[in-house]
C-alpha cells in the first residue's frame, strides 16, 4: 500500500522572518537583501516582524556586522567593537 505524503506547508511569516534573522548573523548583508531573498520588502514588515529581527539579530553601528543580541556590548556596537575601541584609547 502505497504511503500518502503529508503535504507540504509553506513557513509561517514568523518562520520566515526567522529565517532572515538567522541569515543576517555573522555576515554584513543588507537587511533588505536577506528580506528579498525571502520574498519580503522591508515596507511590509509589521512591529512584530521587526520585534522578531530585534529579538535575533542586531547590526553593529561600527563594523556593520550583525550579531546575536548577546554579543552586543549595547544597543549600537558589538563587544568586540567595544573592546577595540578601549584598546585604542589606551593606546593615546
Amino acid at each position: 500500500m502505497a504511503r500518502k505524503k503529508s503535504p507540504v506547508t509553506a513557513p509561517s511569516r514568523r518562520e520566515v522572518v526567522f529565517q532572515v534573522a538567522a541569515e543576517l548573523v555573522g555576515t554584513c548583508q543588507s537587511l533588505e537583501n536577506a528580506l528579498t531573498c525571502h520574498g519580503l520588502k522591508f515596507e511590509d514588515l509589521t512591529q512584530e516582524d521587526c520585534a522578531l529581527l530585534d529579538d535575533n539579530a542586531l547590526q553593529c553601528d561600527g563594523c556593520g556586522w550583525w550579531c546575536e543580541p548577546e554579543e552586543m556590548y549595547n544597543d549600537s556596537e558589538c563587544t568586540d567593537c567595544h573592546e577595540t575601541d578601549d584598546n585604542d584609547e589606551g593606546d593615546e
